[in-house]
């Protein structure tokens, strides 16, 4: 059992490396490309390319998710030996997606026609545009699904790290042509056909590698019993879907729906360091879950526990780390970045990145939950607070104070109840009966910092990028330094010490 666990954490951890090479090389790129085409297309443009993308987010839940449930079906299952039993789930994936395509067909027709209407401020000579680009995006949506089984089928069975590597190279591909979209003076629309392009691209690569390196790749017709198990979990994972993408997009999708693409433009700018951060957390806690999930179904819940209690710990100082970063260096950041006039204030960005630390923690739990495949209280908690943010944001905004904090409060708000059912809903699942997360000095200390880090941030600019960097590095040591001693256990202070000497030597 020993073996198996270290293993199976292993793999985790060549997932995560693979996932954070992903996601340097995505930053990099991202970091060139996105003033590159603000520059060339304009804030009014960009802002609407940002929100067609936001807006087709949703729309992608009505694919069914069989893909998605397929991963986390496919993880429990793995340590069995009935090789058709896993390829009658992949049957089950295809046919959930053939079941749900007149449904994504239709949302995504109806967003096609309301498209210049849900978009704030769109110039009338702008609609055909608008039109045009959703058109091919929903294709792209509608195709992705299928393509990604084969993903799923790598992801489920801990070979994540190949899917890491593919997108990488999608993910170059897509650089060099934004690159030369801007070189030939392209329109918007050209960005568009590359997009589905490498989508179509990327699919194909993952058959390929799933044909090859994983031995009972393959799809059989499923029992009717097997089937309906599978399209239930994958109908919770469809409306989770939803509320996932809005936890996601809510602030740049209340901020197109109540202000303008030009205010999305600034917040996509100011908030660039938080959904890079975001992201980060996504990929270690993702790269685990194939690894619990297989533990959980072996039934060993000690070993369980013992993972998701360290990764709730690096989360939260992850979280605590980086929020503090941001709060100390965003200002100047974007100023040499993009310009000032992108920059929306000390006080919004404090409030994005409480928003950031509450996401992260609640995101670390959603997936953790998804190992149980019972997802029915996670969702119904999920859809409670998304329609709470809604009410909140739009309450707030047009009847309170006309601002965007009044929107960054209340998403933060309508998102505590997740932030505290989560955690408790994961314990009993991996039947640990504790039912305090955190110590209470660790939120105290860690609540200390991050004032403390706005105060200073306020108060500091700096007017070269060489500054900057010299700045933030000596920060970032000060802050690892105490945040190595006030959110570790003595544990995990002796694991860290033993991972840099380690890496030194």
């Amino acid at each position: 059992m020993k073996s198996s666990k270290s293993n199976l954490l292993r793999k985790g951890k060549l997932n995560a490396k693979s996932g954070l090479l992903l996601f340097l090389i995505n930053s990099i790129t991202a970091f060139i490309l996105n003033p590159i085409l603000v520059n060339y297309f304009g804030t009014y443009l960009f802002g609407i390319w940002k929100s067609i993308d936001k807006y087709l987010g949703f729309a992608s839940i009505a694919d069914g998710k069989g893909s998605q449930a397929l991963k986390w079906v496919v993880a429990k299952y793995e340590s069995s030996n009935d090789i058709e039993l896993k390829q009658r789930f992949v049957g089950s994936a295809i046919i959930v997606w053939v079941i749900f395509l007149p449904i994504l067909i239709s949302i995504i027709s109806l967003f096609i026609y309301f498209s210049p209407i849900l978009i704030s401020n769109v110039n009338l000579e702008d609609r055909d545009l608008v039109v045009s680009i959703v058109v091919l995006l929903g294709i792209n949506l509608i195709a992705t699904p299928l393509l990604n089984i084969s993903e799923s089928i790598l992801v489920g069975t801990n070979r994540g790290y190949i899917v890491n590597i593919i997108r990488i190279l999608s993910l170059v591909t897509i650089f060099g042509l934004s690159l030369m979209v801007v070189f030939f003076k392209l329109e918007l629309i050209d960005l568009a056909i590359i997009i589905v392009a490498i989508t179509i691209f990327r699919g194909v690569l993952y058959f390929i590698m799933a044909k090859r390196y994983v031995p009972w790749f393959g799809a059989k017709m499923p029992r009717a019993s097997e089937l309906k198990s599978f399209f239930k979990f994958s109908s919770w994972k469809l409306i989770w879907s939803f509320v996932a993408r809005f936890l996601m997009a809510s602030e740049v999708i209340l901020l197109s729906t109540l202000t303008n693409p030009s205010t999305v433009s600034s917040y996509i700018f100011s908030a660039y360091l938080i959904v890079t951060s975001v992201s980060i957390s996504a990929i270690v806690t993702s790269s685990f879950n194939p690894s619990i999930g297989q533990m959980f179904g072996a039934k060993d819940y000690k070993s369980c526990q013992d993972v998701i209690g360290n990764l709730r710990e690096a989360i939260f100082a992850f979280s605590i780390f980086v929020g503090s970063i941001i709060l100390l260096l965003d200002q100047s950041f974007v100023k040499l970045w993009a310009g000032e006039e992108l920059f929306i204030g000390s006080y919004n960005i404090l409030l994005i990145v409480l928003i950031m630390v509450e996401l992260l923690l609640i995101r670390n739990e959603s997936f953790i939950i998804d190992v149980s495949l019972d997802i029915k209280k996670k969702v119904l908690l999920g859809l409670i607070s998304t329609a709470l943010t809604i009410l909140f944001a739009t309450i707030g905004y047009n009847y309170i104070d006309n601002s965007i904090s009044i929107i960054f409060i209340a998403i933060f708000l309508a998102r505590l109840p997740l932030l505290v059912a989560f955690p408790l809903m994961v314990n009993r699942i991996m039947k640990n009966g504790n039912t305090s997360i955190f110590p209470i000095k660790n939120i105290i200390s860690a609540t200390t910092i991050i004032y403390i880090s706005y105060i200073i941030g306020v108060n500091q600019k700096f007017d070269s990028w060489i500054i900057l960097i010299l700045a933030g590095i000596l920060e970032g040591i000060i802050l690892i330094s105490i945040i190595y001693r006030f959110l570790l256990t003595p544990k995990n202070r002796r694991l860290f010490l033993r991972k840099m000497a380690f890496n030194v030597h």
